[in-house]
C-alpha cells in the first residue's frame, strides 16, 4: 500500500484510508505501521501542503464553494493536487446517517484527475476526527497532493477538532436578512483566518453585503488569532464569493496563499505543526483508554457502576474518575 500510495495510485489511496478509519484493532496497528512508514519518508517542512478547513451550518453552500474553487486552483496551477476530505459527522443521538453527501455534490472535482474527494467518518468523537482525517491528511500528502481541504458541518465539537488538523481555519456563512451572527458562536470566530460570506449573486447580493459588514463589526470584539510576529500585516479577513458566478474566488485563493507564505516564511507554520501533532497524540491517547477499557470485561463493568452512581448522583463525577483510574492504574 505504501508504495502504492507514493506511486499516486488512487485504489491504493482509496483503501489505506478505508484501513485508518477501521476501529478493529488488527487493522490499527497495520494502519499505524503505514502511516508511520510514510510519515518518515514524506518531507512536508521544505514546501509544506497547504491545508484548510472549510466549515459552517447545513446550507452555507460550503460544498459549491469548494468544488469551484477547488477547480479555480487546478486550472489556474496545472501542478496542483487536491484532495477534499469531508469530516461525516455521525450523530451523537443515536442516528446512524451521516449529514453529508459531499462526494455527490462535487461532481467536476471527483472526476478530475488531479483531484481526490473523500467523505471521513467520525463516529461521533473528537479522537474519531483526529484519528480518521489527521491520518488521511498524511496519506493524501504522502500521495502528492499539495492542497488539501478539509470540509465540516458547523455542529458538534467537529469545528475545534478540524482546526487542529489544518494550517487555516475559513468559517463560512450565508447572506441574512438581519441578526445573522446570532447563531455563531464567539468561540468559533476566535478560530477562524477567514470568513466567508457566500451566495454573493442575484436577490442575495444585498444580504452579503449587509452580512459582511456585521461580520467586520464582531470582529471586533474578538482578539486576534495570530500575532503580528507570527503573520506581519495580517487580520481576520471578510471575503464575499459566489460559487454560481467565481465571484472573487481569485482573491480568496490569494489570501489563502498569502497567509500560508507568512506562517511558513516566520516559522509559526512548523510550530503549529509540531503542537497539533502534541494535541493529537492526547486526544488519541483519551479516546483509545476510554475504548480499551470498555473493551475489557472487568473494566467495563467497573465504569459501567460507576456511570450509574453518578447517573443517580451518590457520586461526583471527579470521583468517579479518580476510582476508575485508581483500578485503570493501580499505584505500586
Amino acid at each position: 500500500l505504501a508504495n502504492g500510495i507514493r506511486s499516486q495510485c488512487r485504489k491504493s489511496l482509496s483503501r489505506s484510508i478505508t484501513l485508518v478509519e477501521s476501529t478493529r484493532a488488527e487493522h490499527r496497528r497495520t494502519a499505524g505501521e503505514l502511516v508511520n512508514k510514510l510519515v518518515a519518508s514524506t518531507p512536508t517542512d521544505v514546501h509544506p501542503s497547504l491545508r484548510v478547513a472549510v466549515t459552517g451550518p447545513p446550507g452555507a453552500g460550503k460544498s459549491s464553494l469548494i468544488e469551484r474553487l477547488g477547480m479555480y486552483i487546478l486550472e489556474s496551477k496545472p501542478e496542483a493536487r487536491l484532495a477534499v476530505l469531508a469530516i461525516d459527522p455521525t450523530s451523537l443521538r443515536g442516528a446512524k446517517g451521516s449529514i453529508l453527501g459531499d462526494k455527490t455534490r462535487m461532481d467536476n472535482l471527483s472526476l478530475h484527475p488531479r483531484s481526490f474527494v473523500r467523505p471521513s467518518p467520525t463516529r461521533g468523537s473528537a479522537g474519531g476526527v483526529t484519528r480518521a482525517t489527521g491520518d488521511a491528511i498524511t496519506l493524501v500528502e504522502a500521495a502528492g497532493y499539495d492542497h488539501v481541504i478539509v470540509e465540516t458541518v458547523g455542529v458538534g465539537q467537529s469545528e475545534a477538532a478540524a482546526e487542529a488538523l489544518v494550517d487555516i481555519f475559513m468559517l463560512c456563512e450565508t447572506p441574512s436578512g438581519g441578526d445573522s451572527l446570532q447563531g455563531i458562536k464567539r468561540g468559533i470566530m476566535e478560530l477562524a483566518d477567514l470568513l466567508v460570506v457566500t451566495k454573493d449573486d442575484g436577490d442575495f447580493v444585498k444580504g452579503a453585503a449587509r452580512t459582511s459588514l456585521e461580520m467586520r463589526s464582531a470582529l471586533r470584539l474578538v482578539e486576534p488569532k495570530h500575532s503580528q510576529a507570527d503573520a506581519p500585516n495580517w487580520e481576520t479577513k471578510v471575503i464575499r464569493v459566489s460559487a454560481a458566478t467565481g465571484k472573487n474566488l481569485d482573491k480568496l485563493y490569494a489570501l489563502l496563499l498569502q497567509l500560508h507564505s507568512s506562517l511558513h516564511a516566520t516559522g509559526a507554520l512548523a510550530r503549529r505543526r509540531a503542537e497539533q501533532r502534541e494535541e493529537w497524540f492526547h486526544t488519541i491517547l483519551a479516546d483509545d483508554l476510554l475504548h480499551r477499557s470498555l473493551a475489557a470485561p472487568s473494566l467495563a463493568s467497573h465504569l459501567h457502576s460507576l456511570t450509574a452512581s453518578v447517573r443517580q448522583g451518590t457520586i461526583s463525577a471527579g470521583s468517579a474518575v479518580d476510582a476508575f483510574l485508581d483500578r485503570l492504574l493501580p499505584q505500586h
